[in-house]
């Protein structure tokens, strides 16, 4: 008689449906946390605005003029990527020095992510970006390199930063201009 009652105890169970989580949807939800962290500790009392695919950014100036990027829109603009640590990866910082850059290119940016909040510049804007790994650099580990790097064998003398699995990057920047596509 008690193996009849747990029957149907025993068919709901089996019947309830089970909520896996990914490995990477627990990556993505730690380094959510750790942006918003970020941007709460370091910059209190900045917006912080997210993108469709969960880009995090802070205007420091919105930049002037009509109209923003789109895709296939070729920009000027200064940055500095960095690890959260700061440490850095790449810069073009100087005043004469600038970066020319198709806004649809994954040669030279990481390209999903920091698409998506170029777009919400105007020229002469500036701001921060935070882009989880899965809008960056994703789950391999990178050896970054400039644009101006060409193909060749990378050596261990080399200077590039490597990017490990999943890292968030941290891009300061400012848009200088851009030419929209024709």
């Amino acid at each position: 008689m008690k193996n009849i009652l747990l029957i149907p105890i025993l068919l709901i169970l089996i019947s309830c449906e089970h909520e896996y989580i990914t490995e990477s949807e627990i990556i993505a939800n730690s380094q959510r946390e750790t942006i918003r962290s970020y941007f709460t500790d370091s910059f209190p009392g900045y917006q912080v605005d997210t993108t469709n695919n969960g880009s995090f950014y802070i205007t420091f100036e919105g930049g002037v003029g009509p109209g923003t990027p789109v895709f296939g829109s070729i920009i000027k603009w200064r940055y500095r990527i960095t690890h959260l640590d700061d440490k850095l990866i790449s810069k073009i910082d100087s005043i004469t020095e600038d970066e020319i850059a198709p806004v649809s290119s994954t040669k030279y940016t990481p390209n999903r992510g920091f698409n998506e909040v170029i777009m919400n510049f105007k020229r002469g804007g500036k701001g921060l970006m935070l882009l989880p790994s899965r809008n960056a650099y994703g789950p391999s580990k990178t050896v970054y390199r400039d644009h101006y790097q060409t193909d060749y064998e990378i050596s261990e003398s080399d200077t590039m930063d490597t990017i490990p699995a999943n890292s968030i990057i941290k891009i300061k920047f400012e848009l200088i201009s851009y030419e929209s596509p024709k």
